[in-house]
């Protein structure tokens, strides 16, 4: 067991609840089959160089292409329209907490102890049993049996909620999860993996499969989301587990009702492709969220550089850190399947989840691209303002320097001497104001002329 003294949090924050949004990406030409794939925005509901901003967004409106199995045979890939941009208006939000306590088991534990967070939502689980031949789903009550998998027909157990620890261990010895694989799921947050695990049943090697990946969404407070969807592939069987009781999955259990669709004719892999693409496509609406917000900004940086401008954008900063923390090791994670031999994952879902991997390889880089923008979105607030105090101070120095001669003047002629001639000439009053405005008067022309105050000719 890691020592709990020496890592003391890991990459995840508090979510809360936020609403769905689509957005299509393309793939392979898609048969006829009635299977539609919509775009979903992942909603946890309660944890917490430099192209122009619209250049970038630009970038993911060409990746989103047409959903894979909702096009007829024939069609070539469309394109869905994103969203219209739109000017956002600011407020000042809390800032999303980078990290997240992790929940670890008592020092000295053995390997797979489980740890539940007091804050875990009370665990519901879902049984969805689907093929050819039909399909069958309803919630599991208390004392119903666990399912398991056999024929031709594929399981899909969906565990939402992680607070009952000893029904989440019946369910990884019921479907022989190993211990280390359900520790990563009860144990949030971990970090995105993909991991396969052996283990000898009746003389024979059984493998699974644990993806571990992050869904991400803006609540309607506009403050970033993050949450763990732990998957598990098995021989006929998919097991995922959500933190929370919302129902980000449920494009994938809509893509399952029409029986002709792929998911019904294909095996328990594709449906846990599906699942990790729905976890990627959640991105896209975060991503051109934050091209939005950015492109306002850009603009309002150099008209109004106020104060609130760079708490923003320390906001998207810290919000795209979050971003980069789920996506690299998603990407890493996809790439290592992909890499190696992989008995429970045909070659045909192979070509699907490349797709997928290619869309993580998108969306890292442009985060790093949006990171890129955030800082010389920065360096631009601090020019501007910069430059607004270089004007303040120029103007100050020009008024200055105007009543520095003023004041001798005055000086002068104030002094208490007895024996002023000047001062006994009758016109000697107005002429010293004359005097004084006009030397006032050709500092002011000497000075626009030079561009100092106003619109001068040296700035034509």
């Amino acid at each position: 067991m890691p020592d709990p003294e020496a890592v003391k949090r890991d990459l995840a924050i508090t979510s809360s609840a936020t609403t769905s949004t689509s957005s299509p990406t393309g793939g392979s030409t898609p048969a006829a089959n009635g299977d539609t794939n919509p775009r979903a925005a992942i909603a946890p509901r309660d944890r917490s160089l430099r192209p122009p901003a619209s250049a970038l967004l630009a970038d993911i409106e060409g990746a989103a292409s047409a959903a894979r199995d909702d096009t007829p045979t024939g069609s070539p890939p469309g394109l869905m329209p994103i969203p219209t941009r739109r000017r956002l208006e600011y407020a000042s939000r809390p800032s999303v907490l980078l990290f997240r306590k992790k929940r670890r088991a008592p020092v000295g534990a053995s390997p797979g102890t489980l740890a539940a967070s007091e804050e875990a939502e009370p665990t519901e689980v879902h049984v969805i049993r689907f093929g050819l031949q039909g399909l069958l789903e309803h919630a599991l009550e208390d004392g119903d049996e666990l399912p398991s998998p056999g024929g031709d027909d594929k399981l899909w157990l969906d565990v939402r909620g992680l607070a009952d620890v000893d029904l989440l261990q019946s369910i990884g010895t019921h479907f022989r999860v190993h211990p280390l694989a359900l520790e990563d799921v009860v144990n949030v947050p971990q970090r995105p993996k993909a991991e396969v695990y052996e283990q000898l049943h009746d003389q024979e090697k059984e493998l699974q499969y644990l993806f571990v990946f992050r869904l991400v969404a803006f609540d309607e407070a506009g403050d970033l989301s993050v949450e763990q969807l732990s998957v598990v592939l098995g021989a006929g069987f998919v097991l995922t587990f959500l933190e929370n009781h919302h129902d980000p999955l449920k494009p994938v259990r809509k893509r399952i009702q029409p029986a002709e669709g792929r998911l019904r004719r294909f095996g328990a892999d594709y449906l846990a492709y599906a699942l990790l693409d729905t976890v990627v496509d959640g991105y896209y609406p975060v991503l051109e969220r934050i091209a939005e917000e950015l492109e306002a900004l850009e603009d309002e940086i150099i008209e109004r550089p106020a104060a609130s401008r760079l708490k923003q954008l320390q906001r998207h900063k810290r919000n795209l850190l979050l971003l980069r923390r789920a996506v690299w090791p998603q990407r890493e994670a996809l790439a290592a399947v992909l890499r190696h031999p992989a008995p429970l994952i045909q070659e045909e879902t192979k070509v699907f989840l490349r797709d997928v991997h290619d869309h993580t390889v998108q969306i890292a880089e442009v985060i790093e691209s949006y990171r890129d923008l955030v800082g010389e979105l920065t360096n631009t607030y601090l020019s501007v303002s910069s430059n607004r105090m270089n004007e303040v101070m120029k103007l100050l120095t020009v008024m200055t320097s105007i009543f520095i001669p003023l004041t001798f003047l005055a000086g002068v002629y104030g002094m208490n001497f007895q024996h002023i001639p000047e001062l006994k000439v009758p016109w000697a009053y107005p002429a010293l104001l004359v005097i004084m405005l006009a030397i006032a008067a050709v500092m002011l022309i000497y000075f626009w002329r030079r561009g100092w105050i106003g619109k001068g000719p040296e700035d034509d």
